[in-house]
């Protein structure tokens, strides 16, 4: 068991490769930055690694999470309205890591998800337990949960759950890549595992080696059907409906992304290997405008001097992508198709900021 998870571990730094594509020759258009704004997240120790942020159900807060403490920060007020420490209350709650917790405005309620108990919580408006649900199926798909990203989402009216997973064959690869899956869908009162869905291309399921990965995929849903990514060597994202049938494939990425893998030799250190460029972030605008955010990591093997991030756009109807510089290391909340939220370090007064962008197509050759 310790073995599997120092495994674990090295997936999570390392990730899994995948096959490697040609950088596109068409160029992207113009993504052009028409405003812009930033705020300092005020309240709590917000750069500590384990922190997660999250866009409420309506996207009127952002609410962040760090072990048992949650904080509102109120997007149209500019500031942070709550916290709270679970500790704090008459809550029994599993004492163990929660990682994903969700917010729903309409009842002010929360969702908390404790994978390591396969338990999930929801309270209502009064911090007082609603449901709980014990989770089950995964251990006999030989899967685990997915320890890193937000593969976390519930569906009150279809009362379901969809969680982020992987296979637990750690130690061999083969296996691994050819029986994950990355999203499992839940019962929302039994907690049984009704199907899953999302898995590696055909391509990547042939090779039998690690990579400098961080993350395994993208995940997002819009209108009840749900977007995946993975987050190196690939710049299709695949779409399935909320019960997991594959709807449709999009291949268009950023030109100034390369899809090639680097693989991570034997005893290779993360200083010293290349690291291939990631899909580093995902958001779906709409159904078919997809916000993403590349990084293109230092790399002295290939001579680049410092990381380089690119914020993208797909238009999957129209198949055209748009970008721009970006500061690399962002994490986008939230995107419409004007406007788009990121979460960043801010160097200067050492704090975490949250980044409201403007933005707008630049001219192509179809207008």
């Amino acid at each position: 068991m310790k073995q599997a998870m120092n495994r674990l571990l090295i997936l999570v730094i390392l990730g899994i490769t995948i096959i490697s594509c040609n950088r596109k020759a068409t160029q992207d258009l113009t993504l052009e930055i028409v405003g812009y704004d930033t705020t300092v997240f005020k309240g709590g120790n917000f750069r500590y690694v384990g922190t997660k942020y999250r866009m409420s159900d309506q996207n009127n807060f952002v609410l962040i999470h760090q072990g048992e403490e949650l904080y509102w920060f109120d997007v149209e007020k500019d500031s942070m309205v709550r916290s709270i420490n679970l500790d704090t209350t008459n809550l029994v709650l599993p004492q163990v890591n929660m990682l994903q917790a969700l917010y729903h405005e309409a009842d002010s309620s929360l969702i908390l998800f404790f994978p390591q108990r396969s338990k999930i919580i929801h309270l209502d408006s009064k911090l007082e337990i609603e449901k709980e649900v014990s989770l089950s199926g995964i251990q006999e798909l030989t899967h685990m949960y997915m320890p890193y990203g937000q593969v976390f989402f519930y569906d009150s009216t279809r009362q379901e759950y969809y969680i982020g997973m992987i296979s637990g064959k750690l130690e061999d690869q083969k296996a691994f890549s050819n029986e994950t899956r990355f999203v499992g869908v839940f019962d929302g009162n039994s907690g049984k595992l009704k199907t899953s869905f999302g898995e590696f291309g055909e391509e990547r399921k042939k090779i039998d080696a690690y990579v400098n990965s961080q993350g395994l995929i993208n995940f997002d849903s819009f209108n009840d059907e749900f977007y995946i990514r993975e987050t190196v060597g690939s710049s299709t994202i695949n779409k399935y409906d909320a019960a997991g049938n594959l709807e449709n494939s999009y291949n268009l990425g950023s030109s100034f992304l390369s899809y090639n893998i680097f693989e991570n030799k034997d005893g290779e250190e993360w200083f010293q290997a290349s690291v291939s460029d990631h899909n580093y972030e995902m958001k779906l605008a709409s159904s078919n405008r997809v916000v993403s955010l590349g990084v293109i990591f230092k790399d002295k093997n290939r001579n680049i001097l410092r990381d380089y991030g690119v914020l993208f756009i797909e238009d999957l109807e129209k198949g055209l992508s748009y970008s721009t510089p970006a500061d690399p290391f962002q994490m986008i909340l939230w995107a419409s198709d004007s406007e788009i939220y990121l979460v960043r370090y801010h160097k200067e007064v050492e704090e975490m900021i949250l980044v409201k962008v403007k933005y707008k197509f630049g001219k192509s050759i179809q207008d």
